[in-house]
């Protein structure tokens, strides 16, 4: 659908675990050894660099305007990027986020002692400290990239700290809460819905181009007055 309505599109499958991370003796010391030092995402960003080069030595690829999109373990992928690299200008998640403080409280007593039993920092003092090379609350005053959201209703309040810190820094960030869906989402309307208003999303900002249809009048009223859209005047109906 991206490729349909112009756009270069990557489609990036994530690697296997490092070596090390693999030679663990059971499921458990292996994520733990996943997560030592954030392992894993490293080693996955490196990937996706490495993949992001290739496709930018075909010509095909506006390095200034590329946005990256996630779902699942693809939201920890997309947050790492936006923190430790300058890759991306725009980002659109299928659930939000991998963070310290409604991640753990949304899921519940028993997720947040399997997260520790795997080596997540939740209220510890250390906390902060652990989790700064992946937060998004911690790093808000850093995110430059408007992020869009569209999450079931079932685990929408795991990335409502991260929505509060970046509306605080004023951050250009929308959460479409979609009804009765669970990760997974599966209802008919919604399915297509996500994409179309994923693809509107990186047409405004990478584009500058509006679908100018009457019933997304309201749609654009609201991204066109979060901080840094375009102007006015540089906006154009696809």
């Amino acid at each position: 659908m991206l490729a349909a309505k112009g756009f270069a599109v990557l489609s990036f499958a994530r690697p296997d675990f490092p070596a090390w991370v693999m030679e663990a003796k059971d499921e458990q010391e292996l994520r733990a050894r996943n997560r030592t030092d954030w392992l894993d995402r490293r080693s996955v960003q490196s990937s996706l660099e490495m993949a992001i080069a290739q496709a930018l030595a075909t010509g095909a690829v506006d390095a200034d305007r590329m946005g990256i999109s996630g779902f699942s373990d693809g939201t920890s992928t997309t947050q790492w990027a936006l923190i430790n690299s300058k890759l991306f200008k725009v980002a659109s998640l299928g659930a939000c986020c991998e963070d310290m403080i409604s991640y753990p409280l949304a899921a519940g007593p028993y997720f947040e002692r399997f997260g520790r039993e795997m080596g997540y920092r939740f209220f510890e003092g250390d906390a902060r400290d652990f989790w700064k090379p992946m937060s998004l609350v911690l790093n808000a005053d850093r995110i430059e990239a408007p992020i869009l959201v569209q999450t079931g209703d079932s685990e929408y309040e795991a990335g409502l700290d991260v929505f509060a810190a970046l509306r605080k820094q004023g951050k250009a960030i929308e959460m479409i809460v979609l009804e009765n869906e669970p990760h997974f989402k599966w209802q008919p309307a919604h399915r297509p819905a996500i994409y179309e208003r994923s693809v509107d999303w990186f047409r405004f900002w990478l584009m500058h181009e509006l679908d100018c249809t009457p019933d997304k009048g309201d749609q654009y009223e609201r991204w066109k007055a979060m901080p840094g859209a375009p102007p006015a005047e540089a906006l154009r109906c696809g």
